[in-house]
């Protein structure tokens, strides 16, 4: 009776086993070998689709559906999986106190952190690239929590591609650095416009189907864009967006400026608005309208001069000249309410005629998906509210090219599309936007001193310092040694106070009479001697000033319009030499020289008349 019993049940049990671990399918062995799962371990491989391992096997194999996994097809091999995870009750030489388990990514617990890591890099040849491009180099226990967040997504990409594969969505998706980032380094989606005022457009009544333009279907500035930058986990998307539209405005309208600093926005653009009474705050936030502000007052620096930097928090632009001109205006908006599809086609035409003229800075609703975008138009979850600001760079009659900032190695090259429906905007693209239309002016630069020292930093426009400069080339022939054609004490020449002294008694003569000089008159009296000139003291004057209805731009050097003698001398003595001292010089005058000193422009020069007592001061007013 013992007997039939046991056969009974060993019947029965391999009855079982027969009902759970059927045959494998006849293309199981390859399905298991295809690259895209090669390296994955093999519970990972019962859970994809065979479908998306091998495409064909729809048509090679009648009995496989759409939906089924590779465990439903290659059951023996998957039913071995699962049967190792229960213990095992077959009598062994050496007793052993461990049951064999399954797990991700080995299959024993005695193996520590580090081999589990290290299995996980040698069977999975994406998350070890993945690894690579991050510069992963810290502890294993942290390593096997980016498997863990690269596993979940790798699942939900293969998931989606199935669906891409089938044409029921028009995007694909794929891991990035994204999938092996941990809580904190992913780029942020900081943009919160809850403290703007939103525009609200009027209700319109039903508006026919937008008819196709006569111009262009499409258009397309990457060729006038910069390269594509990384905000990393900077929530200063605002800053970038900004940045990159400006970029292509300049080179769209034939200048070529190198990459221009989001540093700069980040870092300066601080001050309260006082239109919008907020400001923007770096990497946690800002506005493109006061953004715009800052650019229409600063001129943007060059990208290399305040590179990207977020431990930096200071303003390094006043150090630096700008690369490109302020710009004139911004156009710039917000429309938030609830907006019928009839608004949202006119919203969308509206930007779509902004687009035409040259990049634009929309904001965006994003979603947890765009993270995993790949290629294709996307047409995936969208946010609830705008979090994310992007650039508008061209369009089709079918989707929108959109530039982001989350590095070259994201979607198409830093860029993606969007796909466009009439009357709907998922993703908030109409909402908000901001683009500069018009070259405003030079920004006025002035270097500042460095502190405690001579050095300026130099300037690629040196800024126009107004000096006063001598009225013709060959005045500065008359020059001395002091710079000024004046004799003077401290530099070491001689002085004649008898002949100042005469030279002074003629002046009060013609303190009624206007004296101006010019280069003829300088020219006769340097070619006669001390004699002649001496003799001929009283028709200097009048020679004097006639020339100066005879030579205009001697009587343009003089920056103040003088109207009595006194004023007209004490003007003149301050920027040319004067027709007496001038007759003082002869061909054998050794102290005469053509070199100027800084004198001339730094320091205020020391005239004759300061000599005189505090009286005779008074008398030339």
């Amino acid at each position: 009776m013992r007997a039939l019993l046991f056969l009974f049940l060993l019947f029965f049990i391999q009855k079982i086993e027969s009902q759970s671990c059927k045959s494998n399918g006849k293309y199981c062995d390859d399905v298991l070998a295809v690259s895209v799962i090669r390296y994955s371990s093999l519970e990972y491989k019962c859970q994809f689709p065979v479908f998306l391992a091998k495409s064909d096997i729809l048509k090679l194999d009648p009995t496989v559906y759409l939906t089924m996994k590779i465990g439903d097809y290659c059951q023996r091999t998957c039913c071995s999986l699962i049967q190792s995870t229960t213990p095992s009750t077959t009598p062994s030489t050496t007793p052993s106190t461990t049951q064999s388990t399954s797990t991700i990514p080995t299959t024993t617990p005695f193996k520590t952190s580090l081999e589990k890591f290290n299995d996980a890099m040698n069977n999975d040849g994406a998350f070890k690239s993945l690894m690579d491009v991050i510069n992963f180099n810290s502890s294993a226990s942290e390593g096997l929590k980016r498997f863990r967040v690269y596993s979940d997504v790798k699942k939900e990409v293969d998931e989606h591609n199935i669906m891409y594969t089938l044409g029921m969505t028009s995007y694909k998706m794929a891991t990035n650095e994204f999938s092996v980032a941990l809580s904190g380094e992913i780029a942020p989606l900081t943009l919160n416009l809850d403290a703007l005022t939103p525009t609200v457009i009027p209700a319109t009544s039903p508006s026919p189907i937008r008819a196709k333009r006569q111009t262009t279907d499409s258009v397309d500035w990457r060729p006038y864009m910069k390269p594509i930058l990384n905000q990393l986990t900077c929530g200063g998307c605002w800053a970038f967006s900004m940045i990159a539209m400006v970029e292509g405005f300049f080179s769209i309208r034939g200048y070529d400026p190198s990459s221009l600093s989001v540093q700069q926005l980040l870092n300066c653009d601080t001050a309260k608005d006082l239109t919008y009474g907020l400001a923007n705050v770096g990497c946690k936030g800002g506005y493109f309208q006061i953004a715009g502000t800052y650019m229409e007052k600063t001129g943007a620096r060059d990208a290399d001069d305040i590179p990207f930097d977020m431990d930096d928090s200071s303003c390094d632009s006043p150090y630096f000249p700008p690369a490109v001109p302020t710009i004139l205006l911004f156009d710039d908006g917000y429309i938030s309410g609830n907006i019928t599809s009839d608004q949202l086609i006119t919203m969308e035409q509206n930007i779509e005629d902004k687009v035409r003229k040259g990049p634009i800075a929309v904001g965006m609703a994003a979603g947890p998906d765009i993270y995993k975008y790949s290629e294709g138009i996307y047409d995936g979850d969208c946010g609830t509210s705008i979090n994310h600001a992007v650039v508008i760079v061209g369009f089709t009659a079918d989707y929108w090219i959109i530039r982001n900032s989350w590095g070259s190695t994201w979607g198409e090259e830093g860029y993606f599309r969007v796909k466009r429906t009439p009357g709907k905007d998922p993703c908030r693209l109409y909402s908000y936007w901001s683009q500069a239309t018009g070259v405003g002016a030079n920004e006025t630069y002035v270097p500042p001193r460095a502190g405690g020292g001579e050095f300026v930093i130099p300037t690629t426009s040196p800024p126009v310092v107004p000096t006063m400069e001598s009225s013709s080339a060959t005045n500065d022939e008359n020059l001395d040694e002091c710079g000024d054609g004046k004799c003077e004490e401290d530099c070491g020449c001689e002085y004649d106070d008898d002949e100042d002294e005469d030279d002074y008694e003629e002046d009060v003569e013609g303190d009624n009479e206007q004296v101006v000089e010019a280069e003829e008159e300088e020219e006769t009296i340097t070619s006669t001697t001390d004699s002649t000139s001496s003799s001929t003291t009283s028709e200097s004057t009048t020679t004097s000033s006639t020339s100066s209805t005879t030579t205009p731009t001697t009587s343009s050097s003089t920056t103040t319009p003088t109207t009595t003698t006194p004023t007209t001398r004490k003007s003149t003595t301050t920027v040319t030499t004067t027709p007496r001292k001038t007759t003082r010089t002869s061909p054998t005058t050794t102290r005469k020289t053509t070199t100027t000193t800084p004198r001339r422009t730094t320091t205020p020069r020391k005239t004759l008349f300061d000599r005189w007592s505090d009286g005779w001061n008074d008398f030339w007013g």
